[in-house]
């Protein structure tokens, strides 16, 4: 029997309760279940750079934080520009990280695209718009 205050998991459970009687002369010993089903929550999912604008000469690091007030999202989060892939990265006490050193001079748009766990859905956060600018001296 999980303690006091337990969060469950996502999906379908057994609650049996048994109660016993102090007379049991009057009363007897009763067990009723009941089938409780947690359903997967949907997480908040946001996205942040270290640098806006960032240099085409320079990495950046893309940070995805996903929160929940039922419990810590775990599992992995994919960084697109557009449909260009950039990676993944997972996520370590709901945060995630990722450092793009292929980005182009322009501006990107690029969502934190988290893929879903055991207890919770896939979401993504709104884009991100990155600014890549060049800075060479000829």
């Amino acid at each position: 029997m999980p303690a006091s205050g337990t969060v469950l998991t996502a999906g379908t459970h057994s609650l049996s309760v048994t109660l016993t009687p102090i007379d049991t002369t009057a009363h007897t010993t009763a067990t009723a279940t009941v089938q409780l089903t947690g359903n997967q929550a949907t997480p908040a999912v946001a996205i942040a750079s270290n640098a806006n604008p960032a240099l085409v000469q320079n990495s950046l690091i893309l940070t995805a934080t996903v929160t929940s007030g039922a419990d810590t999202p775990t599992g992995n989060v994919t960084f697109p520009d557009g449909s260009t892939p950039l990676g993944t990265g997972t996520l370590a006490d709901g945060v995630a990280t990722l450092t793009a050193s292929n980005l182009t001079e322009g501006t990107h748009s690029i969502p934190a695209a988290y893929l879903g766990d055991q207890n919770f859905v896939n979401d993504t956060s709104s884009p991100l718009t990155q600014l890549v600018q060049d800075f060479s001296i000829n």
